[in-house]
């Protein structure tokens, strides 16, 4: 009942900025899922991360610092207090929806390596950048539809594993930059983070953020949505400040695996633990 309190709540604040149900979305079949779709599939995400930690806090189990990967940055937001409900959740909607603008213009694929080892392939196929280090070895090129492409056959004839994400869109790349200004604009209108009342540590920096002047503004958000997602050195910031037990809420532990292997790479003991 907590969870689905949430979710409804969750639904009716986006559905006045976005005109369709978030409740409706989740809970379609999978033949007429539409989550395919970023802008269906972003507010879809965050209303979910917000309705987890609404159970877990219920649970007696709180944060005592967050960190979010891409859209999941939007959620963490509102778990370190730094946006209302209403503004987390209109901030999903118009972000979804102006990132669909990128839809058919390029690819993602994630690699088995170091970011400083996968670096001198990219010399070597314009068009491509580094959209995500999740952990020492788990890198992900975001970039051109005949780059990725590329990009994978030089990798395999290396004897390199790779793999193309299931996306028809190379978010945090170059690829995005045209709407960067458009998404700040919007942003604008509303936007006004607050000082975190817990501990929140940026992807876009990999630092710990406590500025709002700068951090989580309408411009940071247009930088984000652009910028490699540092994950690796936001996992190492909390395991160097000897955070040990991490709980991952998403639809789905992407994540846990990439915690884990940067915790063993830093010699840190550390739990994983995740919802879905």
């Amino acid at each position: 009942p907590t969870f689905k309190k949430s979710v409804e709540e969750c639904s009716a604040l986006a559905k006045k900025h976005s005109g369709w149900s978030i409740e409706e979305e989740l809970l379609r079949d999978e033949k007429n899922s539409k989550l395919a779709d970023t802008a269906i599939a972003q507010p879809c995400i965050v209303a979910l991360q917000i309705s987890l930690l609404a159970l877990f806090n219920h649970w007696g189990v709180s944060p005592s610092a967050v960190v979010g990967h891409s859209i999941g940055e939007v959620s963490a937001c509102y778990a370190a207090g730094v946006f209302s409900l209403e503004d987390t959740l209109r901030l999903a909607v118009v972000r979804g929806r102006i990132m669909k603008k990128a839809t058919g213009l390029g690819k993602m694929a994630s690699v088995s390596l170091p970011e400083q080892d996968l670096l001198p392939y990219l010399a070597d196929h314009p068009g491509l950048t580094v959209g995500a280090t999740n952990a020492p070895s788990a890198t992900v090129v975001s970039g051109t539809k005949d780059g990725v492409e590329k990009l994978l056959a030089s990798l395999s004839s290396k004897g390199v594993q790779a793999k193309e994400l299931k996306v028809d869109y190379a978010f945090h790349s170059e690829q995005v930059a045209p709407f960067m200004h458009e998404l700040e604009k919007e942003l604008s209108a509303f936007l006004s983070p607050k000082a975190p009342s817990t501990r929140i540590i940026s992807t876009l920096t990999g630092k710990e953020e406590k500025d709002v002047s700068t951090s989580f503004s309408p411009a940071y958000w247009a930088k984000q949505m652009r910028g490699s997602v540092r994950f690796l050195d936001a996992t190492k910031t909390l395991l160097a400040s000897d955070y040990d037990l991490f709980l991952e809420l998403s639809p789905h532990p992407v994540l846990a695996a990439a915690i884990d292997e940067t915790a063993s790479n830093e010699k840190k003991q550390a739990s994983v633990v995740y919802s879905l």
